[in-house]
């Protein structure tokens, strides 16, 4: 795999690499080293190695201006140690693949420059860390590894990404834009926006998209720059490009006329933007493109919603039904597109209860956060009907099984959902909210523990599971007092066949 990949690259650092890093990498980040020789400070550039005397001396860490090149140096007092004499830094390094003229390549390389040992003749080090493969369709990254349990190694990727990450974040991380341009001259990649590759755009992702997608390029030049970025930053692109498209409007989803217009707008054109103007096509509900900036400007949070909602009316009709709900009824809405929310809500109340959506009575009811109010207690009570029925074909088998009374307690199985309620607000605990369904569908069963002197009143919860008995809920969690603790160990034993219990019960 690693000789694959090093078939397309140089291994040499060469003099064009060496200079990158002495004028880019480490231009700015070069020290003034001083002596003094018989009275007389001596200055030493590390940028151009000039040496020269002083007409002054310097403070140790201080910043001074090389007289024979003029680069902006660090003073360092020769006479303090220089363990901390040292630059490192991560960059980019682009060329042509050695292996495919058409293929462009990256080398991501970890480099520092050691001044401890001998300031003149400092060290410096390259390390090759990451190789990047960009060619017809196809990008590969390998990046080196060295870990403490499984050794050095290079490793393929599944996805392209910047190398310097771990221990390198905090590292500067340059770029050889010379490079991308010699490297790129005569290939597609040659036509990749310059834009896209200065700045906070990741160069390797840049890269990576672009082989993948060659078509990117012309999205740009059309005037779509926000989708190209947002997909290479990795945003929410919501489903607004059809990956497989064979030519640019099939990739957009929309026919060569629509794609004019909203180009014609000059409106920014977003991921969100984009995905409504495709939804109102599908639809024909005929929006320009000003129309559609305004929806997206009102419904941005409510996306979601408002897609799912228009799976039964188009986005004109939506709009319209929406302005008017706030419109009347704007106490019970922050803002027009809080509307959404209340209505796809109320359409899915709507499905559970096996309501006509195709009727404009159903669909578009007069006050929907009211009508929205009477469907959630309609599922509620269908919902709670359902489950009743299901405990109701337990209680009988459970009863049977571990009914039991000792002294002044009885335990016997929850019969339904209202007195799983009682018993849930009662005792201040979630036996209601948590363990209804579980209960109905037999994944677990739920007992009440009672007096007998008062056997409607909620005294200790039980949960019974595989024979085992999984917690003892009293009053807000309370620990079982002794009587219960008793009737717990006479019950495991009478009815689980069990001589000790543990009892489980919620911090």
């Amino acid at each position: 795999m690693y000789e694959e990949y090093t078939s397309h690259i140089s291994k040499e650092i060469t003099e064009k690499i060496e200079k990158f890093v002495d004028d880019e990498v480490f231009g700015e980040r070069e020290y003034l080293f001083i002596e003094k020789v018989n009275g007389i400070y001596q200055g030493h550039c590390t940028k151009c190695h000039k040496e020269y005397e002083l007409s002054q001396n310097y403070k140790h860490n201080a910043s001074g201006i090389c007289p024979q090149c003029g680069a902006n140096l660090q003073v360092k007092q020769s006479r303090y140690g220089r363990k901390n004499c040292r630059n490192d830094a991560c960059f980019y390094y682009f060329e042509k693949s050695i292996k495919n003229p058409s293929a462009v390549v990256c080398k991501g390389y970890y480099v520092s420059r050691d001044y401890t040992a001998d300031y003149k003749n400092p060290v410096t080090e390259f390390l090759l860390e990451a190789i990047y493969i960009f060619e017809d369709k196809k990008s590969k990254m390998l990046k080196f590894n060295n870990s403490y349990f499984q050794g050095a190694r290079w490793d393929e990727k599944k996805s392209v990404f910047d190398f310097n990450q771990g221990w390198f974040a905090p590292k500067m991380c340059y770029i050889s834009r010379e490079s991308i341009e010699e490297a790129t001259k005569d290939t597609r990649f040659q036509y990749i926006p310059k834009e896209l590759l200065q700045g906070y755009h990741s160069t390797v992702k840049v890269f990576d998209e672009f082989t993948k997608y060659p078509w990117l390029e012309q999205l740009y030049k059309m005037g779509f720059k926000d989708i190209v970025e947002t997909k290479i930053k990795g945003g929410q692109m919501h489903n607004c490009l059809n990956y497989r498209g064979k030519d640019i409007f099939k990739v957009l989803r929309l026919p060569r006329k629509d794609v004019k217009d909203i180009i014609n707008s000059n409106k920014n054109i977003t991921p969100f933007f984009l995905s409504l103007y495709q939804l109102q096509v599908k639809d024909k509900s005929i929006l320009s493109p000003k129309e559609v900036k305004e929806i997206e400007i009102e419904y941005q949070f409510y996306f979601e919603k408002l897609k799912h909602i228009l799976k039964y009316t188009s986005m004109r009709k939506a709009v319209k039904y929406i302005e008017k709900q706030y419109e009347k009824y704007k106490k019970h809405y922050v803002a027009k597109g809080s509307v959404t929310t209340t209505w796809s809500d109320y359409i899915e109340n709507c499905i559970d209860l096996e309501m006509d959506l195709n009727s404009d009575h159903v669909l578009y009811p007069k006050d929907v956060y009211k009508l929205h109010q009477n469907t959630m207690k309609q599922v509620k009570v269908k919902a709670d009907k359902i489950s009743n029925e299901k405990i109701s074909r337990r209680v009988g088998a459970l009863n049977e099984k571990y009914y039991f009374k000792y002294k002044d307690l009885v335990i016997r199985a929850a019969e339904g959902t209202e007195e799983l309620i009682l018993e849930g607000k009662t005792l201040n605990h979630c036996v209601a909210t948590n363990y209804i369904k579980p209960y109905a569908k037999g994944e677990t069963n739920i007992f009440l523990l009672r007096k007998i002197s008062e056997p409607d009143k909620p005294y200790y919860t039980v949960e019974i599971k595989d024979d085992e008995i999984r917690q003892v809920h009293g009053k807000r969690n309370c620990m079982p007092d002794e009587e219960v603790k008793m009737f717990i160990e006479v019950f495991k034993a009478e009815k689980l066949g069990k001589k000790k219990i543990k009892i489980s019960v919620p911090a």
